[in-house]
């Protein structure tokens, strides 16, 4: 089950939800009439218990995203989050254990970021450690 909803200025989460979000500082530029997303459902490694996932994503991983200078100016949005903790009959609440989802402009910007030096070299070998 997906739910996308939209808030221009953003949504204000009590501290207690584990929710990362990062958006970067834009560089002006044209509106675009659309956006192109990736975004990933994750799973995690195995090995690693939930709680040492979460903070490898939200703590390592996402600020390793952030840092990187491709990203500065061509993603517009960025969010990760882990799903709760409880059980439902009704719906898979614990079968994924994270999302990953970046806004770009376009598919060239994204193509940019996934293709540069930096993410080949550190981002992706990072994913590997943590996620299954």
């Amino acid at each position: 089950m997906i739910e996308l909803i939209s808030y221009p200025s953003g949504i204000a989460y009590p501290a207690r939800v584990a929710v990362g979000r990062w958006t970067p500082p834009r560089v002006p530029r044209p509106q675009a009439s659309s956006r192109d997303q990736a975004g990933d459902v994750l799973k995690r490694n195995p090995s690693l218990p939930r709680d040492e996932f979460v903070r490898h994503h939200v703590g390592r991983h996402a600020p390793l995203v952030a840092s990187m200078p491709e990203a500065a100016d061509r993603v517009v949005r960025s969010l990760q989050t882990q799903p709760t903790t409880g059980h439902s009959d009704l719906v898979g609440v614990d079968d994924d254990d994270g999302t990953a989802e970046t806004w770009f402009d376009d598919l060239a910007e994204l193509e940019a970021v996934l293709g540069s030096p930096t993410c080949r070299e550190r981002v992706f070998p990072d994913e590997r450690s943590f996620l299954g």
